[in-house]
C-alpha cells in the first residue's frame, strides 16, 4: 500500500495497483485504466502538479517537522478534490452502477427502487486516517455489517493485511445524503476468502455503537440453489453509465435493480451469476443492471411472501460494461451462515437477535477477463 507521501502518484497511475484507485471509484481490476472511469480531469491535472511539488519538497528538505506537515496536507487536498470531482460528475451522468439508456428506465427509478433496501450502505475504507478505497456493505445487525473481503484487504491474498479504519453510513449519496455513519471498532475476514474467484468473499464489521436509523436485513436460511432464476434485487454504490457510454463519473450514488439469478456455482461453489440483459430478451427488466466498482459487499436480495432476504454480497464483475456481461455474488449458505453466526457470538456482548438470526441455520467479457464489483 502507498504511503500519503506517494498518495498522489499512485492515485494517478492506479492501473498498476488496485489498493491505489482513488476512494470514490471503488475497488477495480488492475487491468482497467483510470481513464475508463471517467475520472474528473481536475483530478488529474491537480495531482500531476501537486505532485511535482511534493517531489521537490522532498528533495529540498529532509526535516521530520516539514515532512509531517507535507504529508497532512497531501491528505487533506486528495479527499477535497476526490469529494470536488463526485459533485461535478454527479450532476452529469447516471452515479451509480451501469443501467440501461435513459431513454429506456429514467435514472430516478434506480434511486427509488433503493430506498427497498435501507440496510445497504457506503463503506469508506482508511489506512491511518486516510481514505483508500471505497465500497458497499449491508447492516446485517444494528452493530454488524457484512461486506466483501477484498474491499477491506491492503493485499487481495493475505487475509491479515486488513486495512484500520472504516466508516459506514446509511444514506443514499455519499456527499449529498450521507445519512448516519459510524466507524466500525473490529473487522472479522471470513478465515476461508483465498483472493480473487477463491472462498467466500466476506468480511463482518463490528460497531461498538448501534445503528439506529435502518433496520438490518434478514439472512436467508434455504438453498440459494432452489432460487435459480428469481428475480432478485442488486443494491449498491457503484459508478456509473449504460451501455453506450461505458463507465463515467464517480462512485457514491446508492441505486438499486432487478435481475435474476442465473446461475448458482457460477465460477465456482462459492459464488452465483446474472447477466445483464437488453431490451428485447424474453427476460429483459426495465430495471436491469450491472455491477460496477465501487458496488463490492453490497446486497442481493430474494422477496418471499412479500419480505427480501439477503442471499448474497456483491464480490466482482465482467471487466466489459455492456449487455450480456455478468455481475457475480457471494453465496449466503450454510456455511457462510454458521460463521457469521459465531464471529457475533465471539463478542464479549453479542447481539441476541442477530444470534438467533445467523446461528439458527447453523465478469465473462472482453478477454473474458473479471474485475471487482
Amino acid at each position: 500500500m502507498c504511503s500519503s507521501g506517494v498518495a498522489g502518484w499512485a492515485l494517478i497511475f492506479a492501473a498498476q495497483e488496485i489498493r491505489a484507485v482513488p476512494p470514490l471509484l471503488g475497488n477495480v481490476k488492475d487491468e482497467l485504466e483510470a481513464r475508463e472511469l471517467g475520472l474528473c480531469p481536475l483530478v488529474f491535472f491537480s495531482l500531476f502538479l501537486f505532485n511535482i511539488s511534493i517531489s521537490i519538497w522532498n528533495m529540498l528538505f529532509r526535516n521530520s517537522f516539514l515532512r509531517r506537515s507535507k504529508d497532512r496536507l497531501m491528505r487533506s487536498i486528495v479527499s477535497f478534490l476526490g469529494a470536488f470531482c463526485l459533485l461535478l460528475s454527479a450532476s452529469s451522468s447516471a452515479n451509480a452502477s451501469i443501467v440501461h439508456e435513459m431513454s429506456t428506465t429514467p435514472e430516478s427509478a434506480y434511486f427509488e427502487y433503493a430506498d427497498t433496501f435501507p440496510s445497504v450502505g457506503w463503506l469508506f475504507v482508511q489506512q491511518d486516517g486516510v481514505d483508500v478505497t471505497f465500497g458497499s456493505g449491508v447492516l446485517i445487525g444494528q452493530n454488524w455489517v457484512l461486506t466483501s473481503a477484498h474491499g477491506v484487504l491492503e493485499n487481495d491474498y493475505d487475509i491479515n493485511s486488513v486495512y484500520n479504519g472504516f466508516e459506514f453510513g446509511l444514506g443514499n449519496n455519499v456527499i449529498t445524503d450521507p445519512g448516519e455513519s459510524l466507524f466500525a471498532s473490529e473487522v472479522f475476514v471470513n478465515p476461508g476468502y483465498g483472493g480473487f474467484e477463491s472462498g467466500p468473499d466476506l468480511a463482518l464489521l463490528y460497531f461498538e455503537d448501534a445503528f439506529e436509523t435502518a433496520t438490518a436485513a434478514e439472512l436467508y436460511l434455504g438453498d440459494v440453489a432452489d432460487l435459480t432464476g428469481t428475480d432478485t434485487g442488486i443494491a449498491g454504490y457503484g459508478v456509473g453509465g449504460t451501455p453506450s457510454t461505458g463507465y463515467v463519473g464517480a462512485a457514491g450514488q446508492k441505486r438499486a435493480g432487478i435481475v435474476p439469478i442465473d446461475s448458482v456455482a457460477s465460477p465456482n461453489s462459492t459464488f452465483m451469476e446474472t447477466f445483464f440483459r437488453q431490451p428485447g430478451h424474453p427476460d429483459f427488466n426495465d430495471l436491469g443492471l450491472l455491477g460496477s466498482p465501487g458496488d463490492s459487499g453490497g446486497g442481493w436480495f430474494t422477496e418471499i411472501d412479500d419480505e427480501f432476504f439477503l442471499t448474497g454480497i456483491t464480490s466482482f464483475a465482467t471487466l466489459n460494461p455492456r449487455y450480456g456481461s455478468s455481475t457475480y455474488a457471494t453465496i449466503l449458505g450454510l456455511d457462510e451462515r454458521v460463521w457469521i453466526g459465531e464471529t457475533i457470538a465471539s463478542r464479549a456482548v453479542p447481539e441476541p437477535s442477530s444470534v438467533v438470526l445467523l446461528g439458527a441455520a447453523s465478469l465473462v467479457g472482453l478477454g473474458r477477463r473479471r474485475r471487482r464489483g
